[in-house]
């Protein structure tokens, strides 16, 4: 049977077309979030991985690798250029 791949809303973004190049993953890269658990609904990446997107019903949480290789999104010990973005229902909203 081949499936279809769908367009990915993203609360925040909006639609992510399913050829845009990113990637889905079933987990986010330290296993705290996974598709289906606790509300997630979906995690896509960038192709380089270096921007992680928790995906749920009404809001986002993007995770972005800093130049010294930890988590930025949510992690604010290590340091002002890791916190890039940290939690987002709108575009007004970017920590």
């Amino acid at each position: 049977m081949n499936e279809k791949k769908q367009d990915i809303w993203i609360p925040a973004m909006g639609w992510i077309a399913q050829d845009s190049g990113m990637l889905q993953l079933e987990q986010s890269s330290d296993g705290f979030h996974r598709v289906g658990i606790n509300g997630v609904k979906v995690i896509i990446a960038t192709g380089d991985k270096k921007v992680k997107f928790i995906v749920f019903e009404d809001h986002t949480i993007a995770h972005v690798l800093s130049d010294m290789d930890c988590p930025g999104g949510n992690i604010q010990v290590c340091g002002k250029k890791a916190l890039y973005v940290a939690y987002c229902n709108n575009y007004e909203e970017i920590l």
